[in-house]
């Protein structure tokens, strides 16, 4: 199908900007189609473009498709060494783009029916230029099912080999982003198993994630998190079941009585069609906390930078998620690296099923990756973004590198396995499937949307060869998952010097060799100085007990180390409140197995003992 054609009276009437990259496109571009690699980009908005700048300033390549409407954006994108192509005769221009070498082509312009267009053209030009085996990815922005449509329909003329077309709403990969960013046990409150989530505001990307976890969280303890939905919610909005629909809090108070009504949530996201909606109930949320001196949990807010700027709350515990500059690099569009992870997971059933006497084709979830419909695909992504989660759940993190894998106890194996056949019943029950005695994809009835203890063994065997396997796929992929070594730091009279910081990477490097194949996790209280030196100088991961509000805490500190402080809240494995009068030691121990102390102070743990003055090292091993 051919491109939508521009208004034949603007039709490049750029002739100054033109002229001006004339003088440098007849070089520029034939250098960057013969290194190949180069991303192909269509759009002038503020996500084109701030991947244009991303992808240049990472020292990458870049054609820009320019469209004459937007002269100046061609010559920016020019000026900051992209090579331009003019949209204007779509069908001729295309040979121009190197499809033949190209890592991607990204179609980002804000018509959803330009762009699928634009994609046919761009498809129909890979298969007749680019060799097989190194597949051109085409993603367009379309979030309307018809536009996905379309772009399914042209994609199946053109070998897999050669090209792949993804469809990519923001919305969706915003609610990726947060399942794997804010696993759940990244904050708790002390005292409190409930996992509850408020998501404010009634968005499509809060739905979308809401539909993830109701999919894919699910604990060893049984216990699944319960999603409280505040807004206006559109009449047809897919609620998963189980979750609750509330108005939206009015201020400060109306949320205290959310509060009141469902517990204190470990997680708050925020998503309103209005900026200064979602500004007014991130005010309220955190001085909510603030005022009554409590632990506040993460509070997930989707604002643009530029839409915040003089409103943004100073508030450790707020963050943004979900905006067009976390999206400006193009693996996140791409998602290369977590499509490869569901890859193998889905070659790994594939094998199973062939081994079983299957074979390719028979069924729609029997496919070879590449001509696997999307929502199989993207039952394969779920399975890969919970590795993670359940890792964590067993008290494990994965590490970028190879090392000596963490075993499952046997007690341990079979938790896992039930919890995986719980992520996978939940998944198909939000999916429209139905407990059939036969199986039928086409009616999505399945024999064994069941629970575990009724399964037949060889279907338990199975869930319990996916949990195997999660550990194998993760070392295929470079990836090592190893149990955690928790480290309490111990506070004392003594505070950290020079010295006992300097001490810091001695005592790191003597873990390291006991503890080769644990991922230590430095455990320390905000409220206390000397702790808080410590976990600001340790690199690795740590976890931080904040007893009261946090906000608080950092407004009495000089203005370096509260930002310091904040800094140490953001990249936190996991945060702990405590309400006070709580005993934060109690807290800080729990699940310690080591301890990190200055000076002669007391400890029931083994103790890592570093020397006030001299700043010496001394092991409980040594």
């Amino acid at each position: 199908m051919a491109a939508h054609a521009p208004d034949a009276g603007r039709s490049w009437r750029w002739p100054a900007t033109r002229a001006w990259l004339a003088l440098r496109a007849p070089l520029r571009l034939p250098l960057i189609r013969q290194r190949g690699d180069h991303l192909v980009v269509v759009g002038s908005g503020m996500l084109a473009r701030l991947i244009v700048r991303a992808e240049l300033a990472a020292g990458g390549s870049v054609v820009l498709w320019a469209d004459p409407a937007d002269p100046a954006w061609a010559r920016a994108a020019a000026g900051a060494g992209a090579a331009v192509v003019p949209l204007d005769d779509a069908e001729h221009t295309v040979t121009r783009l190197g499809l033949d070498r190209a890592r991607a082509v990204l179609l980002l312009s804000d018509d959803d029916d330009r762009d699928i267009d634009l994609a046919g053209l761009v498809l129909a030009q890979a298969a007749r230029s680019r060799p097989a085996g190194d597949p051109l990815a085409v993603i367009a922005g379309a979030s309307g099912e018809p536009a996905r449509e379309r772009l399914r329909a042209l994609a199946a003329d053109v070998p897999r080999a050669i090209a792949s077309a993804r469809a990519i709403a923001l919305d969706d990969l915003a609610a990726r982003q947060v399942f794997i960013d804010h696993p759940l046990d990244r904050f708790r409150h002390h005292g409190r198993k409930e996992r509850v989530v408020f998501l404010l505001g009634g968005s499509a990307a809060l739905l979308r994630y809401a539909r993830r976890m109701a999919a894919g969280g699910h604990f060893r303890d049984g216990a699944r998190p319960r999603l409280i939905f505040a807004g206006p919610l559109d009449g047809q909005a897919d609620v998963p079941p189980g979750a609750l629909v509330e108005p939206l809090p009015d201020g400060a108070e109306g949320f205290a009585q959310l509060v009141a009504r469902h517990g204190d949530p470990v997680l708050v996201g925020i998503d309103c069609a209005k900026a200064s909606d979602a500004m007014a109930l991130a005010h309220a949320v955190t001085e909510h906390y603030r005022a009554a001196d409590r632990p506040a949990p993460p509070v997930l807010a989707r604002v643009a930078e530029a839409e915040a700027e003089g409103q943004w709350p100073d508030s450790a515990m707020l963050r943004r998620f979900g905006t067009l500059e976390q999206f400006a690099r193009p693996d996140m569009l791409l998602q290369e690296r977590h499509d490869a992870l569901a890859r193998s997971i889905h070659e790994f059933y594939l094998e199973g099923r062939l081994t079983d006497g299957e074979r390719i084709g028979s069924r729609a979830s029997l496919e070879e990756w590449d001509d696997l419909p999307e929502s199989f695909r993207d039952d394969n992504r779920l399975v890969a973004d919970c590795y993670e989660l359940k890792l964590r759940d067993l008290g494990a993190r994965v590490i970028e590198a190879a090392g000596t894998p963490l075993q499952l106890a046997p007690g341990e194996l079979e938790d896992m396995a039930r919890a995986e056949h719980e992520r996978w019943m939940a998944a198909k029950l939000a999916d429209g499937w139905f407990y059939a005695a036969t199986r039928d994809d086409d009616r999505r009835l399945h024999p064994d949307i069941v629970p575990y203890d009724a399964l037949h063994d060889r279907i338990k065997d199975l869930d319990r060869e996916q949990v195997r396997v999660m550990l194998r796929l993760l070392a295929r992929s470079g990836r090592c998952p190893q149990r955690a070594l928790l480290i309490a730091i111990e506070p004392g009279a003594d505070p950290a010097t020079t010295s006992t910081l300097a001490a810091m990477e001695q005592v790191i490097a003597a873990i390291q060799v006991h503890y080769p194949d644990r991922v230590p996790i430095l455990s320390g209280r905000l409220d206390d100085a000397g702790s808080r030196a410590l976990l600001m100088a340790w690199p690795g991961a740590v976890r931080v007990v904040v007893t009261g509000n946090a906000d608080r805490l950092l407004s009495v500190m000089p203005a370096d180390e509260a930002q310091a402080a904040h800094a140490l809240l953001l990249r936190a494995d996991s945060v702990i409140g405590v309400d006070p009068p709580g005993d934060p030691l109690t807290v800080l121990r729990a699940g310690a197995e080591l301890a990190i102390v200055i000076g002669a102070a007391q400890t029931p743990l083994p103790a890592v003992r570093i020397e006030a003055r001299s700043g010496k090292v001394s092991t409980p091993w040594s």
